[in-house]
C-alpha cells in the first residue's frame, strides 16, 4: 500500500502563517487641537519580513515607520464625535496579508477654529 503525502509536501512547499498585529490597533478618541499618536507593528511566525500600511487616513494624518499620527482641524471633528476608520494591512514577503481596522474619532471640544488662507489673499 503506497502512502499519500500531501501535495505540498510533494511539491516542496510549506504554507504560510499570515503576519499578526502586535500590538493591535484599537479605537481611539482626539479633541481638536490635540495630537493622537500610536505604534502598529506586525510579526510574522514564519520569520518573513512584514510591511505595514494604512489605508483611509483622514486628512492630514501621517502613517509613517508604523506611527500613526494625526492633529485633526475642526472640520474633522463634530461635537458628538466623527468616525474616521482607519485600515492597516500587514503583509509579508510571501504574500501572507491581515487587515485590522481601527475608528478614529474626532470631537470638536472647546477648540477654536483656525481659518487658513494663502498670505497674498484679501478677506472682504
Amino acid at each position: 500500500m503506497r502512502a499519500i503525502l500531501p501535495l505540498a509536501l510533494v511539491l516542496g512547499c510549506t504554507s504560510n502563517v499570515n503576519p499578526v498585529f502586535d500590538p493591535a490597533p484599537v479605537d481611539r478618541a482626539v479633541t481638536v487641537g490635540e495630537t493622537v499618536t500610536f505604534a502598529v507593528g506586525a510579526s510574522d511566525r514564519d520569520g518573513d519580513r512584514v510591511t505595514v500600511q494604512a489605508r483611509g487616513l483622514p486628512p492630514g494624518a501621517r502613517f509613517e515607520g508604523g506611527t500613526f499620527r494625526w492633529s485633526p482641524l475642526a472640520s474633522d471633528a463634530d461635537g458628538a464625535g466623527r468616525p474616521w476608520p482607519v485600515t492597516f494591512v500587514a503583509q509579508d514577503d510571501r504574500g501572507g496579508r491581515t487587515e485590522a481596522r481601527a475608528v478614529i474619532t474626532a470631537y470638536a471640544g472647546f477648540a477654536v477654529p483656525a481659518f487658513v488662507s494663502p498670505t497674498s489673499a484679501v478677506l472682504d
